[in-house]
């Protein structure tokens, strides 16, 4: 709901590459995932799976501590009722045919549930 509020109040053109970024993580010195949304070619940046793995290829759920997509296709994630924002995020993003997917190390520092922080 903050992205998509943030996309409204400042007017962000549907073209704009949107990232998302948990303010409870830490970017690491070493991030893939900026190498990706630097070549400027792709509508959407995603680790698909959850924290704990990483599939090759697109599927159901993502890590949102850091993702990027196109504003334009940002707006049509669905704002969950119950279930996992995760979920929602990785409908869309895996339906587009421009995506990175990153197989493996995203470049974050992330403490999941606790004050221990590790690398994906």
């Amino acid at each position: 709901m903050d992205v998509l509020a943030c996309i409204e109040q400042f007017n962000i053109p549907d073209d704009d590459f949107v990232i998302k970024f948990s303010g409870r993580y830490f970017l690491d010195d070493d991030c893939p995932f900026f190498d990706a949304v630097d070549n400027g070619e792709y509508d959407a940046v995603v680790r698909f799976g959850n924290y704990k793995t990483a599939p090759m290829e697109k599927c159901g759920d993502c890590i949102l501590g850091l993702v990027g997509m196109r504003c334009k296709y940002l707006k049509t994630v669905k704002v969950p009722d119950i279930e996992s924002v995760e979920l929602n995020w990785a409908a869309v993003a895996k339906d587009l045919p421009n995506v990175f997917v990153i197989r493996g190390y995203i470049g974050i520092w992330i403490a999941p549930g606790s004050n221990e922080f590790y690398k994906i």
